[in-house]
């Protein structure tokens, strides 16, 4: 396994065997001497560099000996890795920064436990693209000014990952990781901080993980109809994310394939931008096209509700905080449907089965679910400030029916994103409803001079 040099600088004979002898620009690079587990270098001097044409790679790796695609990290190199596009037209797919084959790492930490991200796109279609590919990881690189395609674009893209990256000024979405038919927790989005100017936030199709994520829309614009999280496929999982202001926070749509998804510990609320009231949504639930389950446990959507439309098999609802009500309407099919143990804040807006109600008793009484939920104020702690965990005073703690692992696992109060702090259920007697669970607070009982210490 060898090491490849890229430093535009570089004055020697352009062989990429060291830092003196470097290609001199990502176009250069000479992939036919490239080998499965070898590992590229790209010189960010000493404090930045900025490359113009993109890393096209002319070869993949093998499944454990990948190509890897690293920052310099040697003294002189290690500085920030700027890809600019700005001489393409941002309409073309070819104007990206890196565009990847089969079994490769693109990694702005260079490999390395560092926090400080080293790859910066910009002014380019998509700053990471791969297309019908397999075992492709991409991590730590930041985004700006991408237009035409999402961000970071994994098209139909099995067993791979886009995680702790960053993305502003993206004007066509930020992440996409699709591709049907994939196996439930064999690709992964995770602790990335996304901000979309249009379209959606995080686009995945089926067998994703996404988790730890802090999605926002940040302009008014309706038109593209933008989706926060939107799961277009089954066997997913969705949990522990931070969406606000768009369209429809998170979207689980049978459209490509049917299958069960999972939708647990989110917190989804309008913030300061995004779009306007009228067009905005909770969770969506509609299976378009093909049959789908879906699981939604201890969410905190705030504004609105949960929307569930079309071919249903499955439909539990469980342990979550509302700001309005419901609506199940629509539907092909007959679905089983299990909700209970949820919160309403304002409970006025319900619909089941084509029939409007306005009130919390006529949605018990008509749809016959939510025996043993709730409504009323649960006593966030500053909405004002969108701290939505709750007071220690809340009549939502220790309200939830207990569920199993991994649906066990809650946002931390105060919990910050990308990659919040996290704690396990139950912290009390029984599950807090919402995306978060209360720890008591400190306590200390002296028996016979023996100090104990712990929380309620």
């Amino acid at each position: 396994m060898g090491n490849w040099y890229v430093d535009n600088a570089a004055v020697g004979l352009s062989s990429g065997v060291d830092w003196t002898n470097a290609w001199t620009e990502l176009d250069q690079i000479g992939w036919g001497s490239v080998q499965a587990g070898d590992t590229i270098y790209i010189s960010g001097g000493s404090v930045s560099k900025t490359y113009l044409t993109k890393c096209n790679a002319g070869k993949g790796g093998s499944l454990g000996l990948e190509i890897k695609i690293y920052p310099g990290v040697d003294p002189g190199h290690d500085g920030l890795v700027i890809v600019d596009r700005s001489d393409g037209s941002q309409g073309s797919i070819s104007t990206n920064a890196f565009f990847l084959r089969d079994h490769m790492i693109v990694d702005g930490y260079a490999g390395t436990s560092s926090i400080v991200k080293r790859f910066k796109a910009q002014v380019c279609s998509a700053a990471v693209y791969a297309d019908t590919r397999d075992n492709v990881h991409v991590s730590g690189v930041e985004t700006y000014d991408t237009d035409t395609y999402p961000a970071i674009r994994l098209t139909r893209c099995t067993n791979s990952s886009i995680e702790y990256c960053k993305t502003r000024l993206a004007k066509h979405g930020s992440l996409a990781l699709t591709g049907a038919g994939a196996a439930l927790g064999t690709k992964t989005v995770r602790y990335n901080d996304i901000e979309s100017d249009a379209y959606d936030g995080i686009s995945i199709d089926s067998g994703t993980d996404c988790y730890g994520n802090f999605a926002a829309h940040v302009t008014s614009e309706t038109a593209s109809h933008p989706d926060g999280i939107v799961c277009q496929g089954g066997n997913n999982r969705v949990y522990l994310n931070s969406v606000q202001g768009f369209n429809q926070q998170i979207y689980i749509d049978g459209f490509s394939e049917a299958g069960a998804s999972y939708v647990y510990s989110n917190i989804c609320f309008r913030g300061t931008g995004g779009v306007d009231l009228v067009d905005y949504k909770g969770i969506v639930i509609d299976g378009e096209v093909y049959e789908i389950d879906v699981y939604v446990y201890n969410n905190t959507i705030i504004d609105h509700g949960i929307n569930v439309t079309r071919r249903i098999g499955t439909l539990t609802i469980k342990n979550n905080i509302l700001d309005t009500g419901m609506n199940v309407s629509g539907i092909i099919g007959t679905p089983t449907y299990d909700i209970d143990y949820n919160w309403y804040v304002a409970a006025d807006s319900f619909n089941w089965q084509g029939s409007s109600y306005n009130n919390f008793t006529d949605w018990q009484t008509n749809s016959g679910q939510d025996a043993n939920s709730f409504e009323g104020d649960p006593d966030f702690n500053d909405p004002a400030s969108f701290e939505y965990w709750v007071k220690s005073s809340s009549g939502s703690l220790n309200k939830g029916i207990a569920l199993v692992s991994p649906f066990d696992v809650a946002l931390a109060d105060e919990a910050t994103f990308p990659e919040p702090g996290t704690e396990t259920r139950p912290q009390g007697p029984a599950f807090d409803l919402g995306a978060y669970e209360k720890v008591g607070p400190p306590i200390s009982v002296t028996i016979n001079n023996l100090k104990i210490q712990g929380v309620l």
